[in-house]
């Protein structure tokens, strides 16, 4: 009997788990504290990769939010 993963990459999250997971509300409203608020050049690093980050969850939640739209009304 094996242990069998599909890719994890290091550093990422297993979806998997019984993890919080960020509304569509929540997203917008860190992106919006993000954008209204100033950052050091030396932040400004992190503060994008963050933002391209909860851009993309946000993203992949619209996805999902729209399938079970989409399953509710069949």
């Amino acid at each position: 009997m094996g242990f069998q993963s599909g890719h994890i990459e290091k550093g990422m999250v297993d979806l998997r788990r019984d993890l919080p997971i960020l509304s569509i509300d929540e997203i917008n409203f860190l992106l919006y504290f993000i954008g209204e608020s100033s950052f050091k050049g030396k932040d400004m690093g992190q503060v994008y990769a963050l933002s391209l980050k909860l851009n993309s969850i946000l993203q992949h939640q619209l996805k999902i939010n729209e399938k079970e739209s989409l399953n509710k009304n069949q």
